[in-house]
């Protein structure tokens, strides 16, 4: 496998993933007792614009569930899909799958607490966003021509694939997704900062977390600001989203080895998309 970039809170269940959808073996099992990897397909477009092989590199977009419907983990409201080489098999770009996975194969009966417990069966939800780095079957959406312009034109085309509003979107709807994806991801990284700032007995890297903790406390209410301001206010909605950009960056430069390194510089890549749409209105 190749291209496979993890953040630190979902390594271990992209990796599962991985293993089960390199292979694709699909299964017809529907028992309720799930003992043996099971994959059904969802949906499968009707039209096939680009069809992926062995040996194609392929992105695809994942939420992680357990039985219950708890989510665990979901590359959808990062906006980050994980990047590997196909094995065997062929899929169709816009395909979805289900896969469960039981405890054998995942996290065991010891499970990984407090999120996942011991014996669980995880639920995959996925879809094939992007094959050899095309994320259409070569036409121009407006998506895509919106994205073109900006300095990550792939992050900014797959956080607004995994929208299904971004179909219909115009370009103010466009960056009303890509601010809302900043919103899930910024409460997310709040959220593990918490949890760091919990465990850590270390002074300064408590006083680290701190800041980094209150900086995107802020990020909180500007990310909102900037999205109640598109359309009607752009200069104000381009400047409370480049404050969240600030907000990264402080908080990056708080550490000397950051434990959320990865976390940050996304949260920049998709500010800096947000702004130059955001810029291209007017």
């Amino acid at each position: 496998m190749a291209k496979v970039r993890f953040s630190s809170t979902s390594k271990v269940a992209s990796i599962l993933l991985l293993l089960a959808l390199s292979s694709l073996l699909v299964s017809a099992k529907k028992t309720r007792d799930v003992t043996e990897l099971q994959i059904g397909v969802k949906f499968k477009p009707e039209s096939c614009n680009i069809q992926a092989h062995k040996g194609d590199t392929i992105k695809v977009h994942y939420r992680g569930k357990l039985i219950d419907g708890t989510v665990f983990d979901s590359s959808f409201e990062r906006g980050d899909p994980i990047e590997f080489e196909l094995g065997s098999g062929q899929v169709i770009k816009g395909e979805k799958r289900k896969l469960k996975i039981p405890a054998k194969l995942g996290y065991g009966e010891q499970g990984s607490p407090p999120t996942i417990p011991g014996g669980a069966t995880l639920i995959f939800d996925t879809e094939l966003v992007a094959v050899n780095g095309k994320p259409s079957g070569g036409e121009e959406t407006g998506d895509t021509d919106t994205c073109k312009k900006t300095k990550y034109p792939n992050l900014c085309i797959s956080t607004l694939r995994s929208n299904p509003d971004s179909k219909t979107a115009d370009v103010e709807g466009l960056v009303r997704i890509i601010l809302k994806v900043m919103l899930a991801r910024a409460n997310a990284i709040l959220n593990q900062v918490n949890d760091l700032l919990k465990k850590t007995k270390d002074r300064g890297l408590k006083q680290s977390l701190t800041i980094c903790a209150s900086l995107y406390g802020e990020a909180l209410y500007d990310i909102p600001e900037a999205i109640q301001n598109v359309g009607k206010n752009n200069p104000q909605a381009g400047s409370a989203t480049y404050g969240v950009f600030d907000v990264a960056d402080t908080c990056e430069d708080q550490f000397d080895k950051s434990p959320i390194t990865a976390e940050n510089d996304l949260i920049k890549q998709l500010t800096l998309v947000a702004v130059e749409i955001i810029n291209s209105l007017g």
